[in-house]
């Protein structure tokens, strides 16, 4: 699931990586529009690609997983990495992203 989640950052394809974000995600953001523009991006930079740690027990039903996102700008010989925390969490029958990491749409 997060990889799912972080293809769908690279591909900037926001219907994908919503339906893979807790309903406590969404309620506590409250502007989907900001949640559809972290997934989207801007035009430069653009995702680029994500390494994803080996996740760890944080709490019940909770892991989190070191993360790094590469953002490339268009003409630049060198990108930018992030490396932060992304966290799942159990929702029903399924996982979902419930933490977002950083990155330049995220500070």
């Amino acid at each position: 699931m997060v990889d799912a989640f972080l293809w769908a950052w690279v591909a900037r394809d926001a219907e994908s990586g919503l339906r893979l974000m807790s309903e406590r995600l969404r309620s506590q953001v409250k502007d989907e529009s900001w949640l559809r523009q972290f997934l989207v991006g801007l035009s430069n930079p653009h995702h680029q690609a994500f390494e994803v740690g080996r996740g760890r027990l944080k709490a019940n039903n909770r892991y989190g997983f070191l993360v790094t996102l590469y953002e490339f700008h268009t003409g630049e010989h060198t990108g930018n990495k992030y490396q932060s925390t992304l966290e799942a969490v159990k929702e029903g029958q399924g996982w979902r992203v419930d933490h977002l990491p950083i990155s330049a749409d995220n500070p």
